[in-house]
């Protein structure tokens, strides 16, 4: 994910590697735990004079399905009620050990393997809204062509793929809500990129881009949209910002937009010159993430950066005391990372059922629909590769041991 292979797994690498913070301070101290108290006192009298339109993340998608059920408006204090219930009762799927995002890296085939050994939630690649909805729109979608065969964006699921969180960069409400829309049949979750530090996410303004004071109110309007566009959560994964306390205060925003969850890329945003705080090297700050999450216990937040190894799952977990632990490169050089979680079980020879077909009916034999079929063939191809590493590593561990 030989020689042609070993150069794109290389430019793979490079492509996440490349997704990687600063080693800043991670200003996990007291101070900075006093300083975010005031935070947390301005938040709550906020929110006892917010109206429907600010409701919280739980309390907006609570709201959402009891409508559905009722047929009818309630009240924002009925939300604000449920919302003190666990948040995990929200969401039908499991969300603790994640697949993030990686472009060139996570699309389907990687997907299924990391849910045979282990992973319980897994992200799409990031894909540009704007040009999802422009290719479906050219797509000829009907029948048994589908958004999730049509292979629009390189997007592909079957209905083992599931949970299945849907990622895409957006600088726009519209183009935001409009592929939310497209996708929601075939996932559970709809993700709004705001932490790719790329030089391309500068040029395009969007990822870590759209972080600054200057978009906030930008970036507050396309979650509110899609959240009132859809039926399912709308995720949003970031990075740390300048401060503990304005990644608080961005993470209270986005949940008074809307936002289900949060997943916090624990290394600051990107800056086009590579310098100061935006830098990319160094660990990801963990201790700033354990922070936020003490002030927003019940709601859903998503810790990522420092995994290599199981025992690093577990450590996560422990310090952030958040509700999920994402990995990347850890799944990426080892799709068995979160295999231990199973315990005994893991001992087992792990089958998936029989996988469904892409497509349904018959095969259209035009070039597109070749060239779908070699990209499929390579993809079961890396599989296999990866599977036999699996075993390998684990034989080898065996033997250690």
């Amino acid at each position: 994910m030989g020689g042609d292979g070993t150069a794109k797994a290389k430019k793979k690498q490079k492509v996440i590697r490349s997704d990687c913070g600063s080693d800043g301070d991670p200003s996990g101290d007291g101070r900075r735990a006093d300083d975010l108290s005031s935070v947390k006192k301005k938040k709550k009298k906020k929110k006892r004079h917010r109206g429907e339109e600010g409701a919280s993340a739980i309390d907006g998608f609570a709201k959402r399905k009891k409508k559905k059920r009722r047929g009818g408006e309630e009240s924002a204090n009925a939300c604000d009620s449920l919302a003190m219930s666990s948040p995990a009762r929200y969401f039908p799927f499991e969300y603790q050990h994640v697949l993030a995002p990686m472009v060139g890296a996570s699309e389907l085939a990687f997907r299924l393997l990391c849910r045979k050994y282990g992973a319980t939630l897994a992200y799409t690649p990031m894909m540009s809204a704007k040009q999802f909805v422009k290719e479906a729109s050219e797509a000829d979608l009907g029948g048994h062509r589908t958004v999730a065969n049509a292979n629009i964006c390189d997007f592909q699921t079957i209905p083992e793929d599931r949970p299945l969180v849907c990622h895409f960069s957006a600088n726009d409400p519209q183009d935001f809500v409009s592929a939310a829309k497209l996708v929601e049949p075939v996932c559970d979750a709809i993700d709004l990129n705001l932490g790719c530090p790329q030089r391309t996410a500068y040029l395009g303004h969007f990822g870590s881009y759209l972080l600054g004071n200057e978009d906030r109110q930008l970036v507050v309007n396309i979650v509110k949209a899609a959240t009132g566009a859809v039926g399912i959560p709308i995720f949003v994964k970031i990075r740390l910002l300048d401060t503990v306390e304005e990644t608080a205060d961005l993470c209270r925003q986005l949940r008074e937009a809307g936002a289900s969850l949060v997943a916090i890329h624990a290394r600051y945003r990107a800056s086009w010159e590579r310098t100061g705080p935006g830098a990319r090297d160094g660990p990801a700050h963990l201790d700033q993430v354990k922070i936020i999450k003490s002030h927003f216990p019940d709601f859903p937040i998503i810790s990522n950066g420092n995994v290599r190894t199981w025992d690093d799952v577990v450590q996560n977990q422990k310090l952030t005391a958040c509700d999920g632990v994402m990995s990347a490169e850890g799944l990426l050089n080892n799709p068995a990372l979160f295999l231990p979680r199973l315990g005994d079980e893991a001992d087992l020879e792990i089958k998936l059922p029989n996988l469904s077909s892409l497509s349904h009916g018959e095969a259209k034999t035009d070039e597109n629909v070749s060239r779908r079929i070699r990209k499929l063939r390579k993809k079961l191809r890396e599989i296999d590769a990866l599977e036999k590493k699996v075993a390998q590593d684990e034989s080898t561990w065996t033997q250690s041991s």
